[in-house]
């Protein structure tokens, strides 16, 4: 569900593409287009943080306080570099995801930073949709600039809603930069059970085992939450129910249960997935992404041939409603016992 790009630190270098009479144009038009600021806006772009997530911390971040302190230098004299870098540095700072090292080795020039991107792509498993480098590689290279992202076709890896078919490994592969890349993930269902087939149990405990399964450099999976609605007559109904649910998770990932809350509450309307990031204790995560479904599949009932389910990434505003439902007052709001934690 979601595009993730990689961009050399060269693109935001004058030098680099002084060549390109159009550069500052462009690159304000692919900021805004990359990280649209509008909380109501639906966008699914993410970049990647390469090396560890050193991309940003010790290339893009020093490179905007190089051109600060020119600035200051003297005043009369405006950088327009600078003036976009600021203006995008806290959404471009909130989409980061972070990639491995692929050999350790720090790259010097503006075409090893493309080949480390390419080389994550490979040896992780997970590719990186576009490499974006400065006008001056672009040319003498067969590598993608600014001016490839003034066209349609450069936006379309990934769109931001999907019907899969009612199948779960087809489902799970959609979302899977989202299972691998943030440390917390929370799946809302009102049909989260330990009756039977479990319903969406099942889809419940395919994310948590696609979320183990991520490479082993990538942030360390810190929380899963599942939030869910258990009909019973008194609080201990409600226990024993959350308890067998917990039970089927512990059965299927082992001791893994241990980072695994389960949220009862009285009501739960919607299917969401939120991920984002968590330290691991009960701080309130840090959220990034929310996905709205029709449905999940269900392996036992459903007919992958016929029935297809919508997943939509959800805007800003919505991410935010979300993780104030969700999280706002988590002592009082869902139903006494809550978070429900595997203890046997």
């Amino acid at each position: 569900m979601l595009t993730e790009y990689a961009l050399t630190p060269h693109v935001f270098d004058a030098d680099h593409n002084a060549a390109n009479s159009e550069w500052l144009k462009e690159l304000r038009s692919f900021g805004e287009r990359l990280l649209p600021t509008g909380t109501n806006r639906v966008h699914n772009n993410v970049v990647s943080d390469l090396c560890d997530a050193h991309w940003f911390a010790q290339e893009i971040a020093p490179m905007i306080d190089t051109l600060q302190r020119q600035q200051d230098e003297d005043v009369h004299h405006r950088l327009p570099a600078l003036d976009l870098l600021k203006a995008i540095r806290p959404q471009l700072e909130r989409h980061l995801v972070s990639r491995p090292f692929t050999d350790g080795i720090w790259p010097e020039d503006e075409e090893s930073w493309a080949r480390e991107a390419v080389a994550s792509s490979e040896s992780t498993g997970i590719a990186i949709h576009r490499v974006v480098t400065s006008a001056q590689l672009a040319t003498t290279q067969d590598w993608t600039s600014l001016k490839d992202a003034m066209t349609e076709r450069f936006w379309e890896p990934v769109a931001p809603v999907s019907n899969p078919r009612a199948e779960l490994a087809e489902q799970l592969d959609l979302i899977r930069r989202m299972t691998a890349f943030y440390s917390f993930l929370a799946f809302a269902s009102p049909h989260i059970s330990a009756q039977g087939a479990g319903k969406d149990l099942r889809f419940a405990i395919g994310l948590a085992e696609a979320a183990f399964a991520r490479p082993t450099q990538f942030p360390k999976l810190m929380r899963i939450d599942f939030h869910t609605e258990i009909y019973g007559r008194d609080a201990a109904e409600r226990r024993d129910q959350a308890e067998k649910i917990l039970d089927r998770v512990h059965n299927a990932i082992g001791n893994d249960v241990g980072i695994v809350r389960l949220f009862v509450w009285p009501d739960v309307k919607e299917r969401r997935l939120v991920v984002g990031h968590s330290d691991g204790s009960d701080n309130t995560p840090k959220t990034a992404w929310a996905v709205a479904m029709t449905h999940v599949a269900r392996p036992d009932t459903d007919n992958p041939q016929r029935d297809r389910h919508t997943f939509s990434v959800l805007p800003r505003a919505e991410v935010s409603r979300l993780a104030s439902e969700l999280y706002s007052n988590i002592h009082t709001r869902p139903c006494l016992g809550s978070p429900f934690r595997y203890s046997r």
